[in-house]
């Protein structure tokens, strides 16, 4: 081996190397996406102090932020419009009078029995 191909060896692990880390930077950035978004959503609503059903409203939009920076834009959109049904179902439920506490384990089992026919 001569001295120019140990050299064009040693360049190309350095350059390596540095792609590498300009990856892992990139990851870390497009992370703090959603993470920023939900931290923006949790200061909203101490600031409001709504935090009940606020909380679904600020899950539904990072998830959908996240979502958006994958660039699957039908699947944000169903992702928080999914979410913000719930707020939206709550205040209705509450207008009317009905009892909570059927109506919310029910939407809750279903929620559930929904995420896991998703999986499968």
């Amino acid at each position: 081996m001569d001295a120019t191909t140990g050299e064009t060896v040693r360049l190309d692990a350095a350059d390596e190397r540095q792609h590498m880390r300009r990856e892992r930077r990139r990851e870390r950035r497009n992370n703090s996406i959603a993470g920023g978004v939900f931290l923006l959503g949790l200061g909203m609503l101490m600031l409001t102090g709504w935090w009940w059903p606020g909380i679904m409203l600020v899950i539904g939009l990072a998830a959908a932020a996240e979502l958006m920076r994958r660039g699957q834009t039908s699947a944000a959109m169903t992702t928080f419009l999914g979410f913000a049904a719930l707020p939206v179902a709550i205040a209705l439920l509450s207008a009317i009078h009905v009892p909570w506490l059927p109506v919310g384990a029910f939407v809750l089992i279903a929620l559930g029995l929904v995420s896991l026919a998703r999986t499968a």
